[in-house]
């Protein structure tokens, strides 16, 4: 990793992340170097992800990889539902739904 200790403050700090949180995202590269480049230049999807990745990892006490794992899930699970929901409306009338 060659960003300075710094520059991780920094950049967590406009991410709303604790530092120590972006330096093991780093290393597990579910954030890359270069998409921090000067500026914090991650996109604001990234950066909301990160700090859904950070809830995750602070209240059930799990690192950063688990706390992807479980986060892919419920993303999974989300699009599953809505695929659900697109068939039933497919086949129910409206007004029973």
């Amino acid at each position: 990793m060659n960003l300075s200790r710094e520059r991780i403050e920094s950049v967590a700090a406009k991410m709303g992340v604790e530092p120590e949180f972006l330096e093991q995202c780093l290393e597990e590269e579910i954030v890359f170097e270069e998409h921090l480049g000067e500026d914090p230049g991650i996109a604001a999807g990234d950066a909301a992800r990160l700090r859904t990745l950070h809830r995750i990892s602070s209240a059930l006490q799990v690192d950063v990889f688990a706390a992807e794992i479980i986060l892919e899930l419920r993303e999974h699970m989300d699009e599953l539902e809505r695929e659900l929901n697109f068939l039933r409306s497919d086949r129910i009338p409206p007004e029973k739904l």
